[in-house]
């Protein structure tokens, strides 16, 4: 359905309330920095705009886990069309791609919402919901999610619209949504929405069987030709995510970390915030919360939340889109609730394969969304009950915000020992006093919202015209969640940022191929009251998010350290790093790196060539230096001597087929690493011997390594790159076979004499992926045609969409 020129009134209301909401992404000079946005998302997407600006399709990032794949990593972006936005100068590229996909959202959900017959005013306030609440906003840090929730409304927009008339256009419009969903990098949210796209479907009502088997077939059919499309992307994600630990199923408790905290529902009335200070500091604001959640904000809006309630009591198919919110909130508690473990043993293959429980919501917020959409369908067209069930609920609330102002205006004490009990935490009352104030202060804010809402209810039809009632409530809306949403993502002056000193030489490091590693010295604490167990090596650091009355210093030396993916920006590189599929060898090294004696757990870094370790706590661990820097820092850096160069010849090589062997082999003070290597098998004919030789690195590129040899015997070229299928190798133009080397690295045999060895990096699913789409675009077409025969476009029954109040 196409925007009246009022409806498009209506539209760009709801886009101004979207961009006064992110104005820091508009501005061109400001990045945001909470949780996974600096130190991971951001610096993929610096890689991939460096890469896209030289013409280049970036298959292979040598600079995260000792080198792994980049494209195959779904969430890179690289071929999701709105990754164009990134070629603009950062960071305003990636800022407003962040912000187009907010735009998308909201765009998406208004023509959804139009689609299923609601006017411009409750169209706009559904669109504001879902765009605006907590779920959209909370996930700008973990960006592919918020792309993934983008898309959705645009897929159930263009799957009602192919089942009004089967056209063409209408065809190729559902398979492309489906594919820009796919290439987002959120197979979750796709799988939801497919969810979401199934359950419309068992719901709506058919004439008859036939029709709906056809439905089926169109359905499935479309979701096979999205998938070709997308084979050029799926293909190698898929290769990649079969070498992962979640190939085989992830541990229930891994699977679980971050369910949703039972006390997070009192988010619905007292939202969490950022709050600004002087000289543009911020904090997080106080939380009911024992350990820090996935998601900054689960709120939805009070007045929204009213409006959700009226059309539960009266909006159009309010029982299903109820059973959905109540699915998704079950199914977000995660562990605090049997079901969520029953499916993990019944489906394994889906609920083993995904973490986070809290992810969940998504569904929440679309269902919730569009119950408000309805609620405010039904108070504008004056539906029986609709105005009672709005000031009930207003009433019922405002009843939990007086209980608040008057329990603390009446005994503070016994007020603290309230908070103290949802906390579920036992310490001294005067530790809740922040919280405390924090809550009172959001109670009187609910008492506002709701008595201006009443108030609007209580004058329509007296005082208020239709109009003044559709914009008094829509800026109510949008005032609500602008006033709870806006700069809950931190952010800081990008300039200021990148002027930062860094605590390691990145010019030395590039030059010399050398790596980081970031370390702590203890697990991560289980709850945020627990103290954390000591290791006995070092573990990858995880502590990356911090609370406090001042961020803004926390992540300058944060960005000073070079934490995750933060040297893709300076070209270093870093043993660890934040990638969605992680290898198994690569949780196999942390693991190793964890359990080993700590100098024995240094020796391993240093033959996987880091130069530096960084770290939150001393240390005082033989063989490594400190690194003194000028300008003061929480962090400390240290130098391990002597790290192994790129690459290396060698003349002895052990064979040593179990990894856990290898590993303890290659620690241990007797292997000597500069002259030996470890194999699971011996390359055909090979002898131990003492040849000696030379290396000189002539290129080292993302995904070609060119090195020039010279022996004076046959030797073994050891790569400290890592192994993975898609690399080839040559000796003098002419092919030769790699072998695992060390456990995780790449080698070649070299006879004597000189040679020039080249490893090309030519992953065969992408090229099988490219044919797989070429040929499914041929096939879009024929299904096109298809759809234009004349018994293609017999209408279906009605949809749900059309049906009446």
């Amino acid at each position: 359905m196409r925007a009246s020129g009022s409806g498009l009134t209506w539209l760009l209301a709801a886009f101004a309330a979207t961009a006064l909401t992110f104005d820091d992404l508009l501005t061109g000079d400001r990045v945001p920095v909470y949780r996974d946005l600096l130190h991971i998302i951001l610096p993929m997407r610096h890689y991939l705009a460096e890469h896209l600006r030289r013409g280049e399709i970036p298959l292979w990032n040598p600079l995260t886990y000792m080198g792994t794949p980049f494209l195959a990593n779904l969430q890179s972006g690289v071929l999701y069309p709105p990754s164009v936005l990134l070629l603009l100068p950062p960071p305003l590229g990636s800022d407003l791609f962040i912000f187009a996909h907010y735009v998308i959202a909201l765009t998406g959900m208004w023509m959804w919402l139009r689609g299923r017959c609601l006017s411009p005013a409750s169209s706009a306030v559904g669109s504001l919901v879902f765009t605006l609440s907590g779920y959209l906003v909370s996930t700008m840090s973990v960006t592919p999610h918020l792309q993934g929730a983008a898309w959705a409304p645009w897929v159930l927009h263009a799957w009602e619209r192919l089942g009004e008339a089967r056209t063409p256009r209408r065809g190729v419009a559902f398979v492309l949504a489906l594919c820009l969903q796919i290439l987002s990098g959120s197979p979750e949210n796709f799988l939801l929405t497919l969810v979401l796209l199934g359950v419309l479907e068992l719901h709506r009502s058919f004439a008859d069987r036939h029709q709906a088997i056809r439905r089926s077939l169109l359905l499935v059919g479309s979701l096979a030709l999205a998938a070709g499309l997308s084979g050029v992307q799926l293909l190698p994600t898929i290769e990649y995510a079969r070498h992962s630990a979640r190939s085989g199923g992830l541990p229930y408790a891994d699977v679980t970390a971050w369910s949703l905290q039972p006390v997070s529902l009192l988010q619905l009335l007292f939202p969490h915030s950022s709050i600004s200070l002087p000289h543009g500091e911020q904090r997080l604001g106080p939380a009911f919360e024992a350990s820090l959640a996935f998601l900054q904000s689960i709120y939805l809006g009070v007045v929204s939340l009213v409006l959700a309630v009226v059309g539960l009591a009266r909006g159009r198919d309010r029982a299903l889109w109820a059973t959905v919110a109540a699915g998704g909130l079950v199914l977000a508690l995660g562990n605090h609730t049997p079901v969520f473990d029953l499916l993990y043993q019944v489906v394994p293959f889906v609920f083993g394969k995904f973490r986070y429980p809290e992810k969940f919501l998504f569904i929440v917020s679309f269902a919730l969304a569009f119950l408000a959409a309805e609620g405010m369908e039904a108070l504008l067209h004056r539906r029986e009950g609709a105005r009672r069930a709005a000031l009930a609920a207003s009433a019922a609330m405002a009843a939990v915000a007086l209980a608040v102002i008057v329990l603390r205006t009446v005994d503070s004490e016994s007020y603290l020992r309230v908070i103290a009990i949802l906390c579920g935490e036992d310490r001294p009352l005067w530790q809740f006093l922040p919280l405390a104030i924090d809550v009172a202060e959001k109670a009187q804010r609910l008492l506002l919202l709701l008595a201006a809402l009443v108030g609007i209810l209580v004058l329509r039809g007296v005082a208020l015209g239709e109009g003044t009632l559709r914009v008094l409530l829509l800026a109510l809306v949008a005032v609500d969640l602008f006033s709870a949403h806006r700069h809950l993502n931190l952010n800081m002056d990008w300039k200021e940022l990148r002027a930062t000193p860094l605590l390691v030489d990145s010019d030395a490091l590039r030059e010399s191929h050398e790596r980081i590693f970031h370390y702590q010295t203890v697990a991560s604490a289980p709850r945020a009251t627990s103290l954390p167990p000591p290791i006995p090596g070092l573990a990858p650091w995880s502590q990356s998010i911090a609370t406090g009355e001042d961020l803004r210093p926390f992540y300058r030396a944060l960005w000073s350290s070079l934490p995750f993916n933060s040297g893709m920006f300076f070209g270093v590189a870093n043993v660890s790093g934040g990638d969605a599929i992680a290898r198994a060898s690569d949780k196999l090294l942390l693991a190793t790196l964890a359990a080993l004696p700590r100098e024995r757990a240094v020796e391993l870094l240093r033959l996987c060539r880091v130069g530096y370790l960084i770290g939150p706590t001393p240390l005082d661990t033989p063989g490594v230096e400190r690194v003194v820097r000028e300008s003061p820092s929480p962090f400390y850096a240290y130098r391990i001597p002597r790290p192994l160069p790129p690459a290396q010849l060698v003349s002895r090589l052990r064979a040593i087929g179990s990894d856990q062997d290898a590993l303890l082999t290659m620690t241990d003070p007797s292997f000597q690493a500069e002259k030996e290597a470890i194999v699971q098998s011996l390359p055909p004919g090979w002898q131990n011997g003492a040849a000696v030789g030379f290396t000189r690195l002539v290129a080292y590129e993302d995904s070609r390594v060119e090195i020039a040899v010279k022996s004076d015997g046959e030797t073994f070229l050891v790569l400290n790159d890592s192994f993975f299928p898609g690399w080839e190798a040559t000796v003098d133009r002419a092919p030769s076979t790699i072998y695992r080397s060390n456990v995780f690295f790449r080698g070649v045999v070299v006879p004597a004499g000189a040679h020039s060895i080249e490893f090309r990096y030519r992953p065969g699913w992408f090229y099988a992926g490219a044919c797989v789409s070429l040929v499914s675009l041929g096939l879009l077409v024929v299904f096109a045609r298809l759809l234009a025969a004349p018994e293609a476009r017999t209408m279906p029954s009605r949809s749900s969409s059309s049906l009446s109040r």
